[in-house]
């Protein structure tokens, strides 16, 4: 009989599959179903249709909910969700991969209840994510609610998984116990990036006698994106040879990010709403150069990877843990050391280490889950 593991998700994963959550929740079930085990995918309520076929039933659903309320019932409804599967199904093992003050607080809490197996998988600093909050109310709710459950959760995890060794390092200085934590990097979808022949720029009014710099990710503190009116600043103060496109959404605060960068009258600046990972393909291709901002730096950065499978250069300001690690010289320790490699121009194509390997990742991950449940 096959042993079967359950998928806490997120209650809106979404239409698409291209978000970071469906993406490797999306991985998770291929590779368990090949490795032998049963998957199924519990919580959610809006889904992919890719993902649907491991969807389990609700039985509770807030989504319609006023926001006021969901705000209060997000936690309970989730754990509620999570104790009546389990003791229902009885999985052999219940893991989550986002969300560990909400999703990773689920599977502990009733992991331990019913004496489940249970994994957390994480890809994000949770120590440290407050600190660059946008606003005094995220920062205050980060750091006493998320921060707070989400050392509790990883410390006493029965096991617990990150991106890579150094974020696997990272959490054991903060008390995970190193026996139960590994570092293994997610899906690495080198068949579906890869550099394709030069795209017309000029349909999104980009010049072909220019350099166009690329920003990929939402207009937020936590992504860096409030730094992008100064590099802007200084880049066009010494130079005319570049253009800026910025690829993301906009919240309330990236609002002024957007007002901040369009009120200095930059004409050299295009902004595109998010773009579904296969679109990225063809932006990708227009491009001279990636700067990743990101500030907290469990992860190796998404778009750091997909960009370079498209030989697109990449520059990094202070990322910290897994992105330090894979760039290595080309992580900036300060603002103008970023600017001055830009208008220099020196960059490069980063190489991937043996560990970004697909076969080698889907071994690490047989061996995870054989030594967990066997």
């Amino acid at each position: 009989m096959k042993k079967k593991i359950a998928i806490k998700a997120t209650s809106f994963l979404g239409t698409s599959p291209n978000g970071a959550e469906p993406f490797t929740i999306d991985f998770f079930c291929e590779y368990l179903e090949e490795f032998g085990y049963e998957v199924e995918i519990i919580g959610s309520e809006v889904i992919p249709d890719k993902l649907k076929r491991y969807k389990s039933s609700n039985y509770l659903n807030y989504l319609h909910l006023p926001k006021i309320a969901r705000m209060f019932l997000h936690i309970p409804v989730s754990i509620i969700n999570v104790y009546i599967y389990c003791k229902r199904k009885k999985p052999d093992l219940i893991m989550c991969v986002g969300g560990v003050f909400y999703n990773g607080l689920s599977i502990f809490i009733v992991g331990k209840i019913l004496g489940i197996k249970h994994l957390v998988r994480t890809a994000e600093d949770h120590f440290n994510f407050y600190k660059f909050c946008s606003t005094l109310r995220s920062k205050i709710f980060h750091f006493l609610l998320n921060r707070q459950i989400s050392k509790i959760v990883l410390k006493n995890a029965d096991y617990v998984l990150t991106t890579g060794l150094k974020s696997k390092e990272f959490f054991v200085q903060k008390g995970v116990k190193e026996k139960r934590i590994w570092g293994i990097p997610g899906k690495i979808d080198s068949n579906l990036f890869y550099k394709k022949h030069k795209p017309s720029l000029e349909r999104i009014n980009l010049s072909p006698d220019k350099k166009i710099i690329l920003f990929v990710g939402a207009l937020s503190g936590i992504k860096g994106a409030d730094l992008l009116p100064e590099i802007i600043r200084k880049i066009n103060s010494n130079s005319e040879n570049f253009q800026f496109l910025i690829v993301g959404n906009e919240n309330e605060y990236g609002s002024e990010i957007k007002k901040n960068i369009e009120k200095n009258n930059f004409a050299n600046v295009i902004f595109l709403n998010s773009l579904p990972r296969d679109e990225l393909i063809e932006i990708y291709s227009m491009c001279s150069l990636l700067i990743f901002l990101c500030r907290v730096g469990v992860g190796y950065g998404q778009v750091t990877i997909e960009a370079t499978l498209c030989d697109l250069p990449v520059l990094s300001l202070n990322p910290g843990i897994d992105v330090e690690w894979w760039l290595k010289d080309k992580c900036c320790d300060s603002l103008d050391e970023l600017v001055s490699k830009i208008l220099s121009e020196d960059y490069s194509v980063a190489n991937f280490p043996a560990s970004f390997d697909e076969e080698f990742i889907k071994v690490e991950y047989k061996k995870l889950f054989n030594q967990i449940l066997n």
